[in-house]
């Protein structure tokens, strides 16, 4: 790519504790052919007052503020319309990018595809770890095929860098939906997922930001019904993504069918067949090397309803 325009979309709620490391860190790129797109999502703490000092130092960034609150995915769609850029880096309000993140992306892109991403590491601490290392049991999603990313999604948002085009593809922000999710779906099939294995970004890890999938616990009944829940809501978003190749959407079709009826039962059997003869598509995340029992494992846990 020839030093394209990146629009970076913040959009903060209520962040005072962090958002001043984090926009530091992507005011300090090394790449600064860059905008910053900043939506606030009608914060009641010092997260605005933050940002306008920000304003005031620096160009590169379009400040907005929403006149009242309107929910994380509708604050990222409206941020996202205000892009001028051929290319859109999210970012959430309390990670740290580290200084050449964009500059390494954009030299690492793969061909055309309409999505590229980094790995990332969290942490809990004040600091960002000084060592870290890859996680050898974890499989990050490239390619596409979008059953991988039927059940489990490993493509984050933090880490994302996209075509402003891809946008156009399909509905995306619905509400329920994991926007990461349903954009790495949809590039699967309209080009494909890029994905460089360098650590550009450290994700805090605090009581706020905890999703469902990251609290789903097999012994729950009630994290379990959440998870259910969530996997069937993008399972129906994924059914509408344009140019999916046939057999890919006769996978969904029956998948979603099976999980909606497997909901009302305490166990599926049909469901638990479908996982386990698809288990290398399902669970593409996880790296083993006598998969076999692990994956047994895992489809009873899906199918079971406690």
């Amino acid at each position: 790519m020839n030093n394209p325009l990146i629009s970076v979309v913040l959009c903060t709620y209520n962040g005072g504790r962090f958002i001043d490391e984090q926009l530091n860190s992507i005011l300090n790129q090394t790449y600064i052919h860059l905008e910053i797109i900043i939506s606030d999502d009608f914060s009641s703490d010092n997260t605005y007052e933050i940002l306008k000092k920000h304003v005031e130092k620096d160009k590169r960034i379009r400040l907005f503020r929403n006149e009242k609150n309107i929910g994380f995915n509708l604050n990222f769609k409206e941020a996202c319309s205000k892009a001028s850029g051929e290319l859109i880096a999210f970012a959430d309000q309390d990670d740290i990018w580290l200084p050449e993140k964009l500059e390494r992306m954009i030299a690492g892109w793969k061909g055309n595809v309409p999505l590229m991403y980094c790995n990332s590491v969290r942490f809990a601490d004040k600091q960002p770890p000084v060592k870290v290392r890859h996680y050898p049991g974890y499989r990050r999603f490239e390619g596409t095929d979008s059953r991988k990313l039927s059940v489990f999604n490993t493509v984050s948002g933090h880490a994302m860098i996209i075509k402003k085009n891809l946008l156009q593809m399909t509905p995306v922000f619905l509400p329920g939906i994991f926007y990461d999710w349903q954009l790495a779906a949809i590039a699967a099939c309209n080009g494909g997922v890029g994905y460089i294995e360098d650590i550009l970004v450290f994700q805090r890890v605090h009581d706020s930001n905890i999703t469902i999938r990251e609290r789903f616990d097999p012994k729950s009944k009630e994290s379990k019904l959440l998870f259910s829940q969530m996997v069937e809501q993008h399972l129906a978003a994924f059914s509408s993504i344009p140019n999916m190749p046939v057999a890919h959407v006769q996978y969904f079709s029956r998948l979603i069918s099976l999980w909606s009826s497997g909901a009302n039962k305490k166990f599926s059997w049909p469901l638990f067949f479908f996982l386990f003869k698809n288990r290398k598509l399902v669970f593409n995340y996880k790296k083993r090397i006598f998969s076999f029992f692990s994956h047994l494992k895992h489809c009873y846990r899906l199918t079971a309803n406690y």
